[in-house]
């Protein structure tokens, strides 16, 4: 009897046009949104922040899906993941290319200002008189003046020589700058030290930073080492004719990719996916959050974005979802 009522009491008010309590959820999806959860911390934060705004925005779940560059990429082609953010098309030209012709569709860039370079801190070049901190080389504009500043940036293992910060051996930044090194002359100069991991490399910065030393070596754009510290990349020549490695890096974009199966079935995320534009300063300002605030892990650094950014954010999101995302922060 109570089930008959209850069933009479459904059909009154779906026949007067009444909202009744749905157990579905409004996602799109009857799963979990896949994200591809690279081991570098602008992709995490940048999927920390999407993450929030599809659960409370979109009705959502979502799963992170760990792994290196080259298996989310896999991940990415055979459907085993929907999104992938943050990806350097210049930097994975071969397997971008063969996760397009899999079927994955690329949905954009998120920011187009990513860069690379040699830097030095700017104390090195203008000192900095808060710090009580003298100009060490005052004309060093160029990674060409690089050989008249040995001494200044003096490998402790190799007297005579100073030192090269490069990337970590496999990286693909490694061999670039291998080639540069030898095309700008500077290997009877300088050592080409290959620190073990990318975190050895934000070591090596960040220390000698705090101690106000000289430094050199390649770093790039977005990351905290570039939200936190003042630095500066040394000019090198524009690319042409032959000199293609003694020649400046270029911009960078980063795009987003979406897995076949995710954009034939989820249309209203896979405009937010395509509308969600940042650009490298403010993603340096995000994970240098992380390290200014102890304790403070990928998820702070995204919670304070959306609490404090909203005038960004809002822009990738119909009204009414950033309205939901803003009532749950």
């Amino acid at each position: 009897m109570e089930n008959s009522s209850y069933t009479k009491l459904a059909m009154v008010a779906l026949a007067a046009g009444l909202a009744m309590p749905m157990a579905a959820s409004a996602c799109e999806l009857d799963r979990p949104v896949k994200l591809a959860d690279g081991n570098w911390d602008a992709v995490q934060v940048l999927n920390s922040i999407a993450g929030k705004i599809i659960e409370t925005g979109y009705d959502c779940q979502v799963e992170m899906v760990t792994g290196a560059m080259v298996p989310l990429f896999t991940a990415l082609q055979k459907n085993d993941v929907d999104i992938f953010m943050d990806i350097w098309p210049s930097n994975n030209v071969e397997i971008w290319g063969k996760t397009l012709e899999a079927g994955a569709v690329d949905l954009g860039v998120i920011y187009s200002d990513a860069t690379e370079g040699w830097y030095v801190p700017r104390y090195v070049i203008d000192g900095d008189s808060s710090r009580g901190i003298e100009a060490m080389a005052t004309d060093l504009k160029s990674v060409e003046d690089l050989s008249k500043y040995k001494d200044l940036f003096a490998d402790p293992e190799a007297p005579g020589k100073g030192r090269f910060l490069n990337c970590p051996i496999g990286w693909g930044c490694e061999q670039t700058n291998n080639n540069k090194l030898e095309a700008y002359n500077l290997l009877d100069s300088f050592t080409n030290f290959k620190p073990g991991s990318g975190a050895a490399l934000d070591a090596a910065f960040a220390s000698a930073y705090k101690r106000g030393k000289p430094i050199v070596g390649y770093y790039w754009e977005p990351t905290w080492v570039m939200g936190l510290y003042d630095m500066i990349k040394l000019e090198e020549p524009a690319c042409e004719g032959s000199n293609a490695n003694a020649c400046a890096f270029a911009l960078a974009e980063a795009h987003v990719g979406g897995s076949a199966d995710f954009v034939a079935q989820a249309d209203a995320l896979e405009t937010f996916f395509s509308s969600l534009k940042t650009n490298s300063k403010e993603i340096s300002q995000m994970l240098a959050y992380m390290q200014e605030n102890s304790g403070a892990d990928r998820d702070d650094a995204a919670l304070n974005f959306l609490k404090t950014q909203e005038a960004t954010w809002s822009q990738w999101v119909p009204a009414d979802v950033a309205a939901k995302v803003k009532a749950a922060l």
